[in-house]
C-alpha cells in the first residue's frame, strides 16, 4: 500500500489526521468554538514531500521548467488531472 501524500495535523492539539475525507478543523478542539472568537483546532496540511538531495533538487527544477515551458502542449481536462500528471512526471511523491 502507498503511503499516503498528505495529512492533516491540528494546530492547538497536534492530532494528526489521515487524508481519508476532508476536514477542517479538529473535531475535539473545535467543540468550544464560537462565532464570537477565532476559531481553535483548524487543521494544516502536512504533505509527504520525497525527500531530495541538492543534485536531485536541480535535476526536478530543470523539468518542472521543461513542464511550464511546454504546457500549452499538454491536453488537460481539468486542474487535478495536471496535478496528478504532473506530480508524476516530476516524481514528487514516492
Amino acid at each position: 500500500m502507498s503511503k499516503p501524500k498528505f495529512h492533516y495535523e491540528c494546530i492547538d492539539c497536534g492530532e494528526l489526521y489521515e487524508e481519508s475525507r476532508i476536514k477542517y478543523v479538529c473535531p475535539v478542539c473545535s467543540k468550544s468554538n464560537s462565532s464570537d472568537l477565532p476559531p481553535k483546532g483548524v487543521l494544516k496540511t502536512i504533505y509527504n514531500y520525497v525527500d531530495l538531495g541538492s543534485l536531485d533538487c536541480e535535476i526536478k527544477t530543470k523539468l518542472v521548467r521543461k513542464l511550464i515551458r511546454n504546457f500549452d502542449t499538454f491536453k488537460l481536462v481539468d486542474s487535478v488531472q495536471a496535478r496528478d500528471l504532473f506530480n508524476k512526471i516530476i516524481g514528487i511523491y514516492k
